[in-house]
């Protein structure tokens, strides 16, 4: 008995090893397409992404020590090892298949601050009545587009009303414009980052300060609106230049 688990347990490492291989790899290609900085907060990546990660790491590998045993012929450790690859893939696909449903797409211009949009909130029949260059949703990260005012005044009731059942402007395609097209809008918005600066505890000071020097920008140049999802309201700013030119994001509460 004491070899079969010793066995069973040198057999699970090394799927634990081939495992955390797979897990890395898939991390790497999030973090750098799906959900850079700060998307992987704000949009719930963070948690999907530790799902994901926990069940692809200890699925396989847990099953692996549950059924492995040296006395079994190779046919039998074969069709074993097949079934645990099988649900193992399914697994790992379904989890990829969240994980993409829920990067963002895009970084829309709405109101008074920035909303980042993921694909699963997109009516994909309305995406053939946007600009032609953005029907097809990105995979390598957020475009950055601005909202249409409503046409008259049926459309602004019907806008509420849908605004009402958790459908934003934002994450409307047939609303979408090109940002530099409504520059002005947001320069009449954006605010002065050293007055958040001054208001913000001593945490989001450090965290500022430190966004700002990888930036290589100086406070005083600097304006930011909030950056809101979905799943997050206060998380994050975008960090502007006096142009309206996204130049960063910053983590820290937009609101204060």
């Amino acid at each position: 008995m004491n070899n079969r688990f010793k066995a069973a347990g040198k057999a699970a490492l090394v799927h634990l090893g081939i495992s955390l291989i797979i897990a890395s790899s898939i991390a790497i290609f999030s973090l750098m397409f799906w959900f850079p900085s700060p998307y992987l907060r704000i949009s719930g990546g963070l948690h999907l992404f530790l799902i994901l990660i926990t069940v692809d790491i200890l699925c396989g590998p847990l099953i692996t020590a549950i059924v492995f045993n040296p006395k079994k012929n190779k046919k039998e450790l074969c069709s074993d090892f097949g079934v645990i690859f099988i649900i193992q893939i399914i697994a790992l696909a379904y989890g990829l298949y969240v994980l993409s449903a829920a990067r963002p797409v895009a970084v829309v211009f709405e109101s008074d601050r920035f909303v980042s949009v993921s694909a699963a909130q997109i009516d994909k029949d309305l995406l053939p009545l946007t600009l032609e260059k953005y029907r097809s949703l990105p995979w390598s990260g957020p475009i950055l587009l601005s909202t249409r005012s409503p046409k008259d005044g049926n459309e602004f009731i019907k806008s509420i009303e849908l605004s009402m059942r958790g459908i934003e402007p934002s994450a409307r395609p047939d609303w979408w414009k090109e940002y530099d097209s409504d520059r002005a809008s947001v320069m009449s918005k954006m605010k002065r980052l050293d007055d958040l600066y001054s208001r913000s505890p001593e945490e989001s000071k450090n965290i500022i300060r430190k966004s700002l020097k990888s930036l290589g920008v100086e406070i005083k140049d600097a304006t930011y609106l909030p950056l809101v999802s979905s799943r997050e309201l206060n998380g994050a700013i975008v960090i502007l230049d006096k142009k309206a030119n996204v130049i960063g994001f910053s983590e820290v509460n937009g609101f204060l």
